[in-house]
């Protein structure tokens, strides 16, 4: 459930914002994620990227036993080789060649701890979508990421398809710290405009998709062998 604030603009700017000068049409932007989305399947299922770029780990994901080990270490990253192996019924020194395998291929990117935000006294949540404005150039909208990436309480940023251009989760204190920290992103970049959405409740957040295909089975159950 989410709490709509509508449209924020920036202070030199008193309409509301248009398209992204960047966004295509609605039947364009079908096309493109239809093409985009069968060039990546294209490309994975020749274990290929384009222009010389590391092959595509897929067969490593296709294996049921890396799958089983995946789902577990999103459980619990720090499980330990060990009890790794006893869950699934293999030895020690294969986890451990799995795992290395794993990371050494991508996979598994690395390691971190869960922290929920309102641990660390920045329980409001809020998602801003963000549009440049007409005439803003590439050199400026790569300026603003580097300088968004740079904001401890921006902890995500995407690109998106559609009227807006790009998706923000920023975290705050209270309702005014969203608000300064809208400020603050305007000021990183004079050409955009924002709409924000604060969050009320978060019912639940997975730590990574799923390694199991969509029609396979789920992850071993904690606290059990698979």
């Amino acid at each position: 459930m989410s709490f709509h604030l509508g449209p924020v603009l920036s202070p030199e700017s008193s309409t509301p914002p248009g398209r992204c000068p960047t966004a295509p049409a609605p039947l364009e932007v079908l096309h493109f994620v239809k093409n985009f989305c069968q060039a990546f399947t294209n490309r994975s299922a020749d274990h290929r990227f384009g222009g010389g770029e590391p092959p595509v780990t897929r067969h490593l994901i296709e294996d049921d036993l890396n799958r089983r080990l995946l789902a577990l270490l999103q459980q619990d990253g720090r499980m330990a080789h060990a009890e790794l192996a006893e869950r699934l019924g293999v030895s020690r020194p294969t986890v451990i060649e799995r795992v290395r395998r794993l990371e050494e291929d991508g996979v598994i990117a690395g390691y971190a701890a869960r922290v929920p935000a309102e641990k660390v006294g920045k329980p409001c949540v809020a998602f801003v979508a963000v549009r440049y404005k007409p005439g803003t150039d590439d050199a400026a909208e790569e300026r603003f990421l580097r300088a968004l990436e740079k904001e401890p309480d921006v902890l995500e940023a995407h690109t998106v398809a559609g009227e807006d251009c790009l998706l923000l989760k920023v975290v705050a204190a209270d309702p005014q710290g969203v608000n300064e920290r809208l400020r603050r992103i305007r000021a990183l970049g004079n050409q955009v405009t924002t709409r924000t959405t604060v969050v009320l409740a978060t019912h639940f957040e997975k730590p990574g998709p799923s390694p199991f295909p969509a029609e396979g089975r789920g992850a071993p159950a904690r606290g059990g062998k698979p």
